[in-house]
């Protein structure tokens, strides 16, 4: 099957596997998002088409995996030129005519309003991936994405599943998305809102409870 083992015993350790940690963008999804709604509040309504050049012009800098997929949605926008600060595991910042822009996602906002909550609530309970937009601090956008999981990826949930092998799902998204994403793939445990850094923190722990784990 095209399948290199690098020593016998890489393969013998599966036989003692009690726990596999998936990863989610290009493990059990195709690694292809595409942004599906993008919701503005009623009050910046007036000013949309600038808001979505500054989101197009900011994600220019962006090397988030989300990020071509919302260039290419606001493409027909003008660019404008922007200082980007790119905050690994939060999202973007940036200045534009004294007013401070940030995108990211929903951890990393203060208080969000009802009118916003209602709607990324809505999106995550589709098990959407939401990223919000700020304006000096109060989250004014909601850009939702999805990335359609592999056909294959629920038949190895299942069959790990029934081999009384832990699941457990690792992904950044929200715990809402996350838990959706879980449920549809039947996934045991789900950890979510996790920052890059934090998932060998999780491994070493799921490897004190389960000894050996495996980790996609």
């Amino acid at each position: 099957r095209g399948v290199l083992f690098k020593g016998g015993n890489y393969l013998s350790n599966l036989n003692d596997l009690r726990a596999i940690a998936f990863d989610k963008t290009g493990t059990l999804t195709y690694g292809q998002p595409k942004v599906t709604d993008v919701y503005f509040a009623k009050k910046i309504h007036a000013k949309e088409e600038k808001v979505s050049q500054i989101i197009y012009s900011m994600e220019q800098k962006s090397n988030h995996p989300l990020a071509k997929a919302i260039i290419h949605h606001f493409k027909h926008h003008a660019l404008i030129e922007l200082e980007v600060t790119n905050t690994l595991g939060v999202g973007l910042t940036s200045t534009y005519e004294n007013d401070k822009y940030a995108i990211g996602k929903p951890s990393s906002f203060g208080e969000i309003n009802e009118e916003i909550s209602s709607i990324r609530s809505k999106y995550e309970e589709e098990g959407k991936t939401v990223v919000l937009v700020a304006i000096n601090q109060e989250v004014i956008a909601v850009i939702a994405l999805i990335d359609e999981e592999k056909p294959c990826a629920k038949t190895a949930i299942d069959y790990f599943n029934n081999q009384g092998i832990r699941t457990v799902l690792i992904t950044g998204d929200s715990h809402k998305t996350g838990q959706a994403i879980g449920k549809k793939l039947g996934i045991a445990e789900v950890r979510s809102d996790i920052l890059p850094q934090e998932k060998a923190e999780i491994i070493i722990g799921l490897k004190k409870q389960y000894k050996t784990v495996a980790m996609i």
